[in-house]
């Protein structure tokens, strides 16, 4: 079934390169932001089903996004997308109800996979 996705990431590359993986995988991007703040305003005014965003952002970062969402009773499915692999950070997103966790650099088949498995 296809997704409505919203990419939030800060890096105009990744946005690019989630963005045609999530295109080529059959799923629509309904939207595309450069930090949490940007964020938070789309994800209430569109439809998406899915949130895949980066953690390290200017302005918001993706923890204080995902806490604000859930605090707002949002309940739209997330998966992170960072570089970042320290353990207190990862468990810090895990406990806010992520999907998944995809570290960067990442495969195009495994963020597919990902995707397709929600």
């Amino acid at each position: 079934m296809s997704k409505k996705v919203l990419i939030v990431d800060d890096d105009e590359f990744y946005r690019t390169i989630l963005s045609d993986i999530v295109t080529g995988g059959g799923h629509v991007v309904v939207g595309v932001a450069e930090d949490g703040a940007e964020g938070l305003k789309k994800v209430k005014s569109l439809d998406a089903d899915l949130i895949i965003v980066d953690l390290v952002m200017p302005t918001k970062n993706g923890i204080e996004m995902i806490e604000e969402l859930r605090d707002d009773g949002i309940t739209t499915d997330v998966i992170v997308c960072t570089s970042i692999k320290g353990e207190t950070i990862v468990e810090r997103a895990h406990s806010l109800d992520i999907k998944a966790y995809i570290s960067k650099p990442f495969k195009e088949e495994a963020v597919l996979e990902i995707i397709n498995a929600l």
